[in-house]
């Protein structure tokens, strides 16, 4: 993977439309799969004290976009550092709807959504992309039978795929 080039084109696009006193009006979507008519977006951020922020824009759009989609899944993902890539380091993620649950002091527009740890779900990353292709499998071919893409995934973990 050319990482310069993820972050050339972040600066691109992100400078492409600005307020007048040159900040982004752009936001970035991290991380998109989908399967059939199924979509799971994923937005990662970083803990600081044990939370994640998440700007009010980007979780007013996000709400906008499973209202509009009901066959998407938008996760939010924390990590204590962006550089942890092993199988078993930890991923904390809560979904969309979890996240809105959460009280919060939403008294301006620009004060960001609070996300404490404790309010999520942690698995190792290999659990992770092994449940994450599971729902995608099964939510993108409502079809498919279960038992099956359960083996298919067994046998691709099995055989370290």
């Amino acid at each position: 993977m050319d990482y310069q080039a993820l972050v050339n084109s972040y600066i691109y696009m992100n400078s492409l439309v600005t307020w007048p006193n040159g900040k982004s009006r752009s936001m970035d979507i991290d991380s998109v799969s989908f399967n059939g008519e199924y979509i799971f977006i994923r937005s990662g951020k970083t803990f600081w004290m044990d939370k994640i922020k998440i700007s009010m824009t980007e979780f007013t759009l996000k709400t906008l976009l499973k209202e509009l989609i009901p066959t998407c899944d938008i996760w939010f993902i924390g990590t204590d550092s962006n550089t942890l890539l092993d199988d078993e380091d930890e991923v904390w993620f809560i979904p969309i709807e979890s996240a809105a649950k959460i009280k919060q002091d939403n008294s301006s527009g620009s004060i960001p959504w609070v996300i404490p740890r404790y309010a999520m779900e942690s698995r190792t990353r290999r659990e992770f992309n092994f449940y994450a292709n599971k729902m995608l499998d099964v939510k993108g071919n409502p079809c498919s039978d279960p038992k099956e893409v359960a083996l298919r995934n067994f046998e691709k973990s099995r055989n370290g795929r």
